[in-house]
C-alpha cells in the first residue's frame, strides 16, 4: 500500500516537519490536515510542534478510523480531532444556524490558521491571514 511508502519516506517527512516548524506558532495555531490517511502523521507533527488545536480529515471511513486509533495510541486524541468526511463537507461551527447544529458530522470548532494538504504531484502548506 502507498501509505507505507509515504510513512517511510524520510526526506518527505523531514521536509514537512521543517515546513510545519516555520508556520506553527506554539499555543496559537489551529491546523487542518486534509487527507490524514491511516497514520495522521502530519497532524501528529503539528500537535507535537505545539499547535493549540489540530483537525485531520479523511474521506475514507476505514482509513479515518485507523487514523483516530493511531492518535489515541499516541495520546494525541485530545488535541487532534479526527473527522471522517470529505474536506468539501467541512463547515465552521460559527457558520451553522441553530437548526443545523448537531446535524453535521464535519464541524470545525475554530477557523484553521494553517492548512496542510498533499496531492500526488503538488505539496503545499497554506497559511491563512
Amino acid at each position: 500500500m502507498w501509505h507505507f511508502a509515504m510513512m517511510n519516506d524520510r526526506p518527505r517527512n523531514a521536509a514537512y516537519f521543517r515546513a510545519l516548524q516555520r508556520v506553527i506558532f506554539p499555543g496559537q495555531s489551529v491546523v487542518l490536515d486534509i487527507g490524514s490517511g491511516t497514520s495522521a502523521l502530519l497532524a501528529m507533527m503539528a500537535a507535537r510542534l505545539g499547535a493549540r488545536r489540530v483537525y485531520t480529515v479523511e474521506a475514507n471511513p476505514v482509513l479515518a478510523a485507523m487514523a483516530a486509533e493511531t492518535l489515541a495510541r499516541n495520546r494525541l486524541d485530545r488535541r487532534v480531532t479526527a473527522l471522517s468526511c470529505s474536506s468539501t463537507d467541512l463547515v465552521l461551527r460559527e457558520s451553522l444556524t441553530a437548526s443545523e447544529d448537531g446535524r453535521r458530522g464535519c464541524v470545525l470548532e475554530e477557523r484553521p490558521t494553517v492548512i496542510v494538504s498533499e496531492v500526488t504531484i503538488f505539496q503545499a502548506i497554506v497559511v491563512a491571514a
